[in-house]
């Protein structure tokens, strides 16, 4: 069976629903062919279908590359440029690009952007062909503009003729099924993790950081301002350090504020190490290492980091900085049987409580089978079940 990936999270935009793709499809069986159609602005794909959308998009990745603080500037002026997202016209050069030959027996759509889910819509409707639409986290609800009836409109069209809907979690499910009502073709699919890559993530070099005399407090990931702010924490940490007996550090990666690397430089941190966006693997053999993983938890419960699965199979410490009630709070339902798991508000005085708390103890581990059921191996076959009965 021949399938097409349609996403926007992939290659050059590679982000968390890209690992959750690679664990939900790697171990499909071998006569199950997987070929991915996303947008690109640089480079040539001998495998995949690369495709340029648009040249604001092609612009904001020149400068990501060359110099992230005009890069920050463009993406906050083009941001409200486009409708319905910054990967508008993915679907018209997609569909163009086809015309009228396609090979493919199911599309999946796989995305947090909504313009991954209208280019597959509109193939799947031109060639006559089921759609599965893979959700990360709610669309419509979570744009806080003058945009929003018009992309619930969009989404009402998509819903009504996919085949199958799949959710990252319960709450974005029952959401989704009132709204839209699409109980009887909706599942959830929780990201997941790849045990084989956390097995063999050793391989990859960290010999520029001091495990073996530094307990490290890592973050790896996306975090901004308005949104995962890591400044209270920053702050928390410069004051345990400060009256500490313990050589404690910061990793901090990913896509994020640069407010957080300036506000670490500024207040001393000591072991602070600072970086870009990391390999997969060599992230996963940093959060082997480190003493304590930090998660800051979304302020809307119903959308789960994909990283938490990860971390929580990794079997080391867990800060989670909760930002919502408790009881809404999805990811915290997951990570409840982690017995290394700290949870504390977003603020400075709790923080530094917590991680004084935290150090205190030794460092916990268990093994990974508690959380067997989101392993990738288990997620290919739910994922099989759904296309194979497309």
């Amino acid at each position: 069976m021949k399938i097409l990936v349609v996403t926007t999270s992939f290659g050059q935009f590679s982000d968390s629903h890209t690992v959750r793709l690679l664990n939900m499809l790697s171990q499909l069986p071998d006569n199950y062919s997987i070929t991915y159609c996303y947008p690109a602005t640089f480079g040539k794909d001998q495998v995949n279908i690369a495709l340029s959308p648009n040249h604001l998009l092609r612009m904001s990745s020149y400068l990501q590359k060359h110099t992230r603080y005009l890069y920050r500037i463009f993406a906050n002026l083009t941001k409200n440029l486009y409708f319905p997202d910054r990967f508008s016209g993915f679907s018209k050069v997609a569909v163009n690009h086809f015309e009228d030959k396609f090979e493919y027996d199911v599309i999946l759509s796989a995305s947090g952007s909504i313009e991954s889910h209208i280019t597959g819509y509109k193939i799947a409707k031109k060639f006559r062909k089921p759609l599965v639409l893979d959700y990360g986290d709610p669309i419509f609800s979570l744009v806080t503009s003058n945009k929003t009836e018009k992309i619930r409109a969009i989404e009402n069209e998509i819903l009504d003729y996919a085949t199958h809907v799949i959710f990252t979690t319960y709450a974005t499910k029952n959401q989704y099924d009132l709204e839209f009502g699409c109980a009887n073709k909706s599942t959830v699919v929780h990201y997941g993790y790849d045990q084989n890559k956390i097995d063999t993530s050793c391989q990859f070099d960290t010999c520029d950081i001091n495990f073996s005399s530094v307990l490290y407090f890592t973050h790896i990931g996306t975090a901004f301002t308005n949104d995962r702010n890591l400044s209270p924490f920053i702050e928390a940490l410069s004051l345990y350090q400060k009256q500490a007996k313990e050589n404690v550090g910061f990793i901090l990666a990913g896509r994020r504020s640069l407010v957080f690397s300036e506000l670490a430089n500024k207040l001393l941190i000591d072991n602070f190490k600072d970086y870009e966006l990391l390999d997969y693997n060599l992230a996963l053999e940093i959060q082997r290492k480190s003493e304590v993983n930090i998660i800051v938890g979304n302020k809307d419960g119903r959308q789960v980091p994909g990283k938490i699965f990860a971390l929580a199979a990794v079997s080391k410490k867990i800060l989670y900085i909760n930002q919502c009630d408790i009881e809404d709070d999805e990811s915290l339902k997951i990570l409840s049987k982690h017995r290394g798991l700290f949870i504390c508000r977003n603020e400075k005085k709790d923080l530094l409580k917590t991680i004084t708390k935290m150090l205190e103890l030794k460092s916990s581990s268990q093994e990974s089978y508690e959380f067997e059921e989101y392993e990738s191996s288990n997620l290919s076959k739910k994922i099989l079940d759904i296309i194979d009965a497309c």
